[in-house]
């Protein structure tokens, strides 16, 4: 008894700090159906003996589906180190309420797309490479990995919203369409670096606890509203503004930073430092009026004659 205890004990320690690899199959299944969907090899017959860990390398390929229409119903909440995706059935991803969670801790391998309905939390915890091959993804994706970097592999359309918590992020110049972005209030440091990507946003960016780095250098943004930033930075890029025009609202930031872009008009914002260069058609406008906090505005000649200012205090103005 005691070694059949001592067995089982000497098992559950090796299952809970190795990586194994999980394939599906069987077709439709609950994600936590262990013992009929998580085979140990591709097609194989032999099982694993719990659901996946955030240790552990989960897949759907050629031998998971029998049709379009087999789900996979994430019946808890779910990890797994990465998360791989290669089926031509187009079959579906989803959970039994909206209140679940998959948390990858890994990367994310999309190399088809398939329904990926699930509207629950995907939840990206350490360094990753994304690769959605242009999935939609209908559920709320958040980023939480303090020094974590996630990185795209290729385009995100999210159908749902985006949350930042913690890491940072780079689109590698790949387009990003978002229905919303927003922030949780911390004082972690984080960094969204969109570089020379199209940004396309459905809803708004709300970033009014955002404590870090918002870099839309190159860009080309399709913006509605932001928050609270410790900066602000846009380069070589075009604004395209929707209606009403406007970039920040109800804004704060400690830095602004404003070069070679085509248009750009902001209103209804707080900052203490802003610079601008090689703008034309940049207006500032602070919308209560008497309440601008904005001490030092650094505009460059070239693009001064141009510059539209509305403000009632500006402690400093260099031209």
């Amino acid at each position: 008894m005691k070694l059949n205890l001592l067995l089982i004990f000497i098992l559950l320690f090796i299952k809970g700090s190795s990586a194994f690899d999980y394939y599906w199959i069987g077709g439709s299944g609950n994600w936590n159906d262990y013992a009929n969907h998580w085979a140990t090899t591709s097609g194989g017959s032999t099982f694993q003996v719990g659901p996946p860990t955030q240790n552990d390398i989960v897949y759907f390929d050629v031998n998971s589906f029998n049709n379009s229409s087999d789900k996979v119903t994430i019946d808890s909440n779910a990890d797994c180190k990465s998360f791989n995706y290669d089926n031509f059935s187009y079959a579906e991803i989803e959970c039994d309420t909206i209140t679940r969670q998959l948390n990858v801790y890994g990367d994310i391998n999309i190399t088809t797309p398939f329904n990926f309905s699930f509207d629950g939390e995907l939840i990206i915890r350490s360094t990753s490479s994304i690769r959605t091959s242009f999935t939609p993804l209908f559920s709320t994706i958040v980023f939480d990995g303090t020094g974590e970097t996630f990185t795209l592999a290729d385009s995100l359309l999210s159908e749902n919203k985006i949350l930042f918590l913690n890491g940072s992020l780079f689109t590698q110049s790949y387009a990003v369409y978002l229905n919303s972005v927003s922030c949780a209030q911390s004082t972690t440091v984080k960094l969204i670096d969109f570089e020379s990507s199209d940004i396309h946003v459905k809803g708004f960016i709300d970033l009014l606890s955002w404590y870090g780095t918002f870099d839309f250098s190159g860009a080309n943004a399709y913006l509605t509203e932001a928050g609270q930033i410790k900066q602000f930075i846009l380069r070589n890029m075009y604004v395209y503004n929707h209606d009403p025009d406007l970039i920040m609202y109800g804004s704060s930031m400690d830095s602004l930073f404003i070069e070679n872009i085509s248009h750009v008009d902001m209103l209804d914002f707080f900052c203490n430092y802003a610079k601008i260069q090689n703008t034309p058609g940049f207006g500032l406008c602070q919308m209560d009026a008497g309440q601008s906090n904005i001490d030092y505005i650094d505009a460059s000649a070239d693009s001064s004659s141009y510059l539209r200012i509305w403000l009632e205090k500006v402690v400093a103005l260099k031209k």
